[in-house]
């Protein structure tokens, strides 16, 4: 993975009260970035998380990119967990693997720009310029940078049903409202 693809939204995520964010890969432990130099780590393995509220799916380089595509495990996991979030976002390169778990045919969707034209033809995605595109539950953002915007724009669609089931709450106490940034983890 790139360093800021995972680390910029998170330290918008992990900011947020009530918000559980967990790091993920196939082993718990140290994670190399496609630099090499930097490790992140892993707080659970791929087995462990079966749902989430939010996924969020970082780019790589190359290398990375194309092995987690081609990762049966980690594809497999992206799709059964896809199903049960809240949203299912990718930064950069992170909306090939996406593509590859078969969540972007006919969406809209952004990437690095030097990835469109394989976004395009080879998952079906709707290239749409722009930082981040949200479609649905899936939210892309364009590159490093753009991974952060689309964290903060998360955040105001968590709240806004947050704050809103609250305030229902108080108006109407019979009446509850679920929240997509519940206690559940951000995987």
């Amino acid at each position: 993975m790139t360093a800021l693809d995972a680390v910029g939204p998170y330290e918008v995520l992990c900011r947020v009260p009530e918000a559980s964010v967990v790091t993920v890969a196939k082993r718990v432990g140290p994670v190399r970035t496609d630099t090499g130099v930097l490790g992140l780590v892993a707080d659970r393995a791929l087995h462990q998380v079966r749902h989430a509220d939010v996924l969020l799916v970082p780019g790589a380089g190359n290398r990375g990119v194309i092995a987690a595509m081609q990762d049966a495990e980690t594809i497999d996991w992206v799709r059964r967990l896809h199903e049960r979030t809240t949203w299912t976002t990718s930064v950069c390169t992170g909306a090939l693997i996406l593509g590859a778990a078969g969540l972007l045919h006919g969406v809209p969707a952004t990437t690095y720009w030097a990835s469109r034209s394989y976004m395009e033809s080879t998952f079906g995605a709707i290239y749409t310029p722009g930082r981040f595109v949200e479609s649905g539950k899936i939210i892309t953002a364009a590159g490093v940078s753009a991974g952060i915007d689309m964290a903060l724009h998360l955040v105001v669609l968590c709240y806004v049903v947050l704050l809103y089931g609250r305030l229902q709450v108080w108006h109407a106490p019979a009446m509850t409202v679920s929240s997509c940034c519940s206690s559940r983890s951000t995987a």
